[in-house]
Formats: structure tokens, C-alpha cells, sequence
């Protein structure tokens, strides 16, 4: 053990082999969360629980919560990260093409899917954005994305980088 401690010291690639990835250490989360607070006028914004009964998701097109363990399949969306009054947000930062990165992509069109059937469902004020950050998301990567949402829906199913929140 001691062999592989001093190993790191020394060594920046031993020291990069054990380190965790900062994307995956809500960095990037905290950036967009901040970022908003401070630079779009949304003081109200709050972080939401990102797992236990307090977390809220997106279930068959319902918002859901008090739920012991997260849902699966295909029909629910990992925690919704942010909520502004009537504005949740699901946010995304992912940097450069792959096989991961597309998955995370994936995980965002599904929030869009459950929100634009959520809204099918239910004739309420309530917004729901995903909020997509990095090198990952091109204009034609968002344009895609909000391909999918119905047009009745537009103007509550939102798709945009937080500089365009």
C-alpha cells in the first residue's frame, strides 16, 4: 500500500490512474447551478435531492416523488437536478463524442420524452428544461433533441445551454 501512496506522490500518470474524473463529481452541476443563479436572474433556483424520497423524477409522464429506490426502464428519468419556481431542470455537461457520452445524451432525450408527456397529460404552467452544457452539445445535437418534442409543447419542453436559459 505504502509502495503505491509513494507511487502517486512521484508520479502524475500513477496519481491520474486513481483519480476520479471532476465531470463525475457534480463539478460541472455545481458550474450550471451557479452559473444560473448568478447570471440569469433566478435566485429561487434550488438544487434538488439527487436520490431518497426526496428526489423527483419523471414516471410515465407524472412527476414523482417518496419513491425508497430510484425507478428504472425506460419509462422514467434519472432525478430532476434544479427547480425555479415552476421551471425543472434536468442538466447535462458533456464534452467531446463516445459511446458514455452518448448515453448521457440519451439520458436527457428521455427527460424530454417524459416531459413532453407529461405536458400532454397535464395543462399546467410547469417548464421543463434540459440543460445542456459542453463540447458535446452542437447546435445540430440541440436542434435534434427539440425535434422531438411536440409543437403543442414548445414553449414548455425547452432545450438550451445556461446562456440561453
Amino acid at each position: 500500500e505504502q509502495e503505491i501512496l509513494d507511487s502517486i506522490i512521484i508520479s502524475n500518470t500513477a496519481a491520474y490512474a486513481f483519480a476520479k474524473d471532476p465531470l463525475r463529481q457534480d463539478i460541472a452541476e455545481n458550474f450550471q447551478y451557479d452559473w444560473i443563479v448568478k447570471n440569469k436572474n433566478k435566485p429561487n433556483l434550488r438544487k434538488l435531492s439527487s436520490g431518497g424520497s426526496n428526489a423527483i423524477y419523471l414516471v410515465e409522464g407524472e412527476i414523482v416523488t417518496g419513491m425508497s429506490k430510484k425507478p428504472g426502464g425506460s419509462k422514467a428519468t434519472k432525478s430532476i437536478d434544479f427547480q425555479n419556481d415552476n421551471e425543472y431542470y434536468y442538466a447535462k455537461y458533456t464534452e467531446t463524442c463516445g459511446g458514455a457520452q452518448d448515453n448521457q445524451c440519451n439520458d436527457g432525450k428521455k427527460f424530454v420524452e417524459q416531459a413532453n408527456l407529461y405536458c400532454n397529460k397535464h395543462q399546467d404552467n410547469k417548464v421543463f428544461i434540459l440543460l445542456v452544457d459542453g463540447g458535446y452539445y452542437t447546435e445540430e445535437k440541440k436542434l435534434s433533441i427539440r425535434s422531438t418534442i411536440s409543437e403543442q409543447n414548445r414553449h414548455r419542453v425547452r432545450v438550451c445551454g445556461s446562456y440561453e436559459v
